[in-house]
């Protein structure tokens, strides 16, 4: 099979971004691209979600009210994703701890 070029354009700082994350993945742009090219070959679909849809879900609101509305809340910044996992986790276990405490300090009625 013979190899053919593909040339597109892209901003200097995606590029660099790129380049970054790939090499921290043991592989250059060109070899990306063909894993890239390679999934959607193999799937028949572009292996992500493509939407138009650019309005946050209420999840999404949600966490961009406390974020904004509440920092004291927050624990960030953060450095890492494995960080923001990690203080939602602990925040769920704090919850879940607090909500089950007033259960118990209920009054029956």
């Amino acid at each position: 099979m013979n190899d053919t070029a593909i040339t597109f354009r892209t901003n200097s700082e995606t590029k660099a971004e790129a380049q970054h994350i790939f090499a921290d993945l043991g592989m250059d742009i060109s070899t990306a691209l063909n894993v890239f090219l390679k999934k959607v070959v193999r799937t028949g679909s572009i292996p992500f979600e493509v939407t138009l849809n650019d309005e946050p879900n209420e999840t999404t609101l949600a966490a961009l009210d406390e974020v904004y509305n509440h920092p004291e809340l927050s624990d960030g910044p953060y450095a890492t994703k494995k960080e923001i996992l990690e203080a939602l986790a602990s925040r769920r276990k704090t919850f879940a701890v607090k909500k089950s405490i007033s259960r118990k300090n209920r009054k029956p009625q």
